[in-house]
């Protein structure tokens, strides 16, 4: 009974954590906050103890140590040992609750090596967890895939996800309203493009789920399911753009065919390098028409002839009426920039301060110093500055 409490509670643990992160921004958005919210997030921790002490009872003992077990162990030390040294020491200024935060985050795979260690399985069951992985991979590649080109990243500015990460995490993101920077492949200052993100909200943290299953799906018998499966699971891991999980695949497959004496898997390989440089070549030099891009996600306020930006690129506008609401709402990363041709000092002055502390910028509109006393004012969250420039450069030539 406690093993198949364990192995019950590992399947749960690779299903929940895929589904953490967007949860807990939707919790976070339905109002629950705080200390509340650090209490379902320890949901993780409490099960892998609760699976950790049913593989222990059924094991009965501990096994014996290897090498690797005393490398985890003294890796688990180090974190503990780190975790109860005085910042003060180390030059930091993480809060008590950060550090509690650190410390559960790296002892959690410390945890699931024990409980891997602790929990034999049989075939029935490494089968179930192999099929566990693979749908939880296919399903992070669907819908990372659908979510980049259909769902556009206002709606995850409104959503919780910048309150969870910058609130209740203390992660201070300036990309993109409190966003993540690494949702956003930044190719060049004119035409960033979007990264496959899933539910994990992290482009790296899906890109090495999904090189697991990868090679999970490799090292199994070639079926039409794999092949489709790993289909799925290698474009899903391309859309993050996420380079160094490219390498991992491939160095990944080429050591599986050391191990197998494999040919099929060494060009497996190869093939795999050669295509992820295809398509990062591909891609950037052709990101209008494989890429989302950021076209109706940005959200730019307007003075006047505005309406002649959107129509140039293509992007969301708003019009509020109030200069200094609007460089107000650029500071605080509700608008990604703002513009006008006439305004006075009175509207200027306060709001270009903000903009600055915030960490935005702020022209005139033909990229020169702003001058206050005749003020013709670009400002934005610095990401898209260039861009607005060579737009309202070509309003004017026209």
């Amino acid at each position: 009974m406690s093993a198949r409490v364990a192995r019950v509670a590992l399947v749960a643990l690779i299903v929940g954590l895929a589904l953490h992160n967007v949860v807990m921004a939707l919790l976070w958005d339905a109002g629950l906050r705080d200390t509340a919210l650090d209490v379902a997030a320890a949901w993780k921790d409490v099960l892998l103890l609760v699976a950790l002490a049913a593989a222990l009872a059924a094991a009965g003992t501990l096994p014996e140590l290897g090498w690797a077990d005393r490398l985890a162990l003294a890796y688990g030390a180090i974190v503990v040992v780190y975790w109860f040294l005085p910042q003060s020491w180390l030059d930091g200024e993480a809060s008590a609750r950060g550090e509690l935060y650190a410390l559960r985050h790296h002892l959690l795979p410390l945890g699931a090596y024990a409980l891997g260690r602790l929990l034999p399985l049989d075939r029935t069951w490494w089968r179930r967890i192999g099929l566990t992985l693979v749908g939880v991979g296919c399903a992070l590649a669907l819908w990372g895939l659908v979510d980049v080109y259909l769902v556009p990243l206002e709606e995850w500015r409104d959503s919780g996800v910048p309150g969870w990460f910058r609130e209740q995490l203390g992660i201070a993101y300036e990309c993109l309203s409190g966003l993540p920077e690494n949702w956003i492949l930044n190719t060049d200052e004119e035409s960033p493009v979007r990264r496959l993100v899933s539910t994990f909200l992290s482009p790296l943290a899906t890109a090495y789920a999904l090189v697991v299953v990868a090679l999970l799906l490799a090292a199994a018998r070639p079926r039409r399911w794999t092949v489709a499966a790993g289909v799925v699971v290698a474009a899903g891991l391309l859309w993050t753009h996420t380079r160094a999980a490219f390498l991992a695949l491939a160095a990944g497959l080429a050591v599986l065919a050391v191990l197998r004496r494999s040919w099929g898997h060494a060009a497996l390989a190869g093939g795999t390098l050669a295509v992820s440089l295809a398509f990062v070549a591909v891609y950037l030099q052709r990101r209008f028409a494989l890429g989302p891009g950021l076209a109706g996600t940005l959200i730019i306020a307007y003075g006047a002839g505005g309406l002649v930006y959107a129509l140039l690129a293509r992007r969301a506008v708003r019009r509020l009426g109030s200069a200094v609401i609007d460089l107000a709402y650029v500071a605080c990363g509700r608008f990604d920039g703002y513009w006008e041709l006439r305004l006075g000092a009175w509207d200027v002055a306060a709001g270009a301060v903000l903009v600055d502390e915030a960490g935005g910028r702020i022209t005139g509109v033909d990229g020169g110093a702003l001058d206050v006393d005749a003020p013709t004012l670009l400002a934005t969250n610095g990401l898209i500055h260039d861009a607005m420039l060579a737009t309202l450069e070509e309003i004017r030539r026209r």
